[in-house]
């Protein structure tokens, strides 16, 4: 009988993403707040669909840590597709505020 002891990474990669979903939940909050407050829309739709991926990798993470480790097939190409879209995501994200920022500060100098 070989069973095989996965040690604490798989523990170690179900926090990485449960950290990983709060805090896209709290920047797309914060994100919808500021939007709002200010009347950029762009930004609280951007929100909107960071909060909706926030259920979508809840859902994922639910799904993905829930089962048994699986050595032998523990990266599916499912996974990386999606690992993939996510960080294209945060990275609109990222550049969507980086681009408010810009918006107000330049027009704070020119007022």
């Amino acid at each position: 009988m070989s069973d095989k002891d996965p040690g604490l990474q798989p523990e170690r990669t179900s926090l990485a993403w449960f950290r990983t979903i709060l805090l896209l939940a709290a920047i797309s909050l914060l994100m919808f707040k500021v939007g709002q407050s200010n009347g950029f829309y762009f930004l609280v739709s951007m929100s909107v669909i960071l909060l909706a991926l926030s259920a979508l990798l809840v859902h994922y993470y639910q799904n993905r840590f829930s089962d048994k480790l699986d050595l032998s097939d523990v990266v599916k190409p499912k996974d990386i597709i999606f690992k993939r879209c996510l960080s294209i995501v945060v990275g609109i994200a990222a550049m969507t505020y980086l681009t408010f920022l810009l918006i107000s500060f330049y027009t704070e100098v020119l007022m």
